[in-house]
Order: C-alpha cells, then structure tokens, then sequence
C-alpha cells in the first residue's frame, strides 16, 4: 500500500486535497500545544489572532464547500443526510475554535520561546480548590493569567496547604509582543 494512499485516502492527491489536509495536521498540532502551553497572550495578540483566525475560517470553509459542491470533496459512502447536514453547519465553528487555539496560543507561544526576553513579574494569585475528576484540584488564579489556557497554575495539595489565600508571586517568563510563556513560579517571601 503506497504511503499516499494511507495518508491522504487516495495514491495520487490533488494538491488541494493535500495542502488542505496538511494544513488540519498542522493546526492540530499547534491547537494541542497551545491547549497545553502555559502562555498568557497580550491583548493586541489576541484580537489580531481572533481576527486572523475568523479569515483563516473563512477562506477554508469556502474552499471546503467549493470542493464538495464542485464534487472535488465528498462525504464517506452511508454518511445520512442529517449527519451531512450536521456536519456542514457545526464544522464552521469547529474550525474557528481550531485555528483560534493554534494561532493565538500555540503558534504564539513556539515564537515567544523562541524570540522572547527573559522577564520576572510579581503578580498577585489567589488559591482556589475544586474538585475535578480530571483536572488539577489546587490552582492559583489572577488577573495577569486570566487569558492564558487554562487560566489558572496547578499546584500540589501540600502546596495549596502552606501558600497564603491570597499572595505575591513572582513570574519567571519569556515575553514578546505576542504574551509571555511562563516559566516558572515562585512565592515572594519578603514584601
């Protein structure tokens, strides 16, 4: 079996079928570790990263329903028509929410590590506890972090135990014009 047909459904792809789907994989990727990253962006970067991604959604949703109205792209064999229905009016926000995360967090955060300048900030956290199945119970939040994703610093039990309610802590970080990654946290001792 020839790679292309594994990759890409077919042995011999369009160059539409394959930019386009390189472009999913890539976004993907980017959304994952923007989900995953520990960066805040600054509020210039995430109104042009909103606006980025609405033309992004935009110009790939219309080539997408270019294809399957020009029968370049079609829907699976036994697919109902609900579910093509379905599809075609939710995969518009999907996509926004895809590129979205990708652009204003991943994208952003690889080239913060990469260009930005060591920076300390002190900033003011609160300890919260919730009781999540899946997510971290001990967190600290503020209004510095309030738009990173997620918006909160996961801390121990123990940690959670002996920080103050309310506290100074200082923020080790990489910044560019884009936000700042957070690199490390630690509590201000002597105020």
């Amino acid at each position: 079996m020839p790679w292309s047909l594994a990759f890409y459904g077919v042995e011999q792809p369009s160059k539409l079928r394959v930019v386009m789907l390189n472009l999913i994989l890539v976004s993907c990727g980017l959304w994952g570790y923007g989900w995953w990253a520990d960066f805040v962006p600054s509020s210039e970067w995430s109104e042009l990263g909103f606006n980025i991604s609405i033309v992004s959604t935009a110009v790939f949703i219309f080539i997408y329903y270019w294809a399957l109205a020009s029968g370049r792209a079609d829907f699976k064999p036994g697919i109902s028509m609900a579910a093509k229905i379905l599809v075609i009016l939710f995969l518009p926000g999907m996509v926004f929410l895809l590129f979205w995360i990708a652009i204003t967090h991943g994208f952003a955060d690889i080239a913060t590590q990469t260009l930005g300048k060591e920076r300390t900030l002190t900033v003011e956290l609160s300890k919260n506890h919730h009781d999540f199945k899946r997510n971290c119970d001990y967190q600290l939040e503020g209004y510095v972090i309030e738009k990173a994703m997620p918006n909160h610093v996961c801390i121990t039990e123990s940690e959670y135990g002996s920080l103050p309610e309310v506290g100074a802590y200082t923020l080790k970080t990489k910044e560019t014009f884009l936000g700042f990654h957070i690199v490390n946290l630690n509590v201000v001792h002597d105020r």
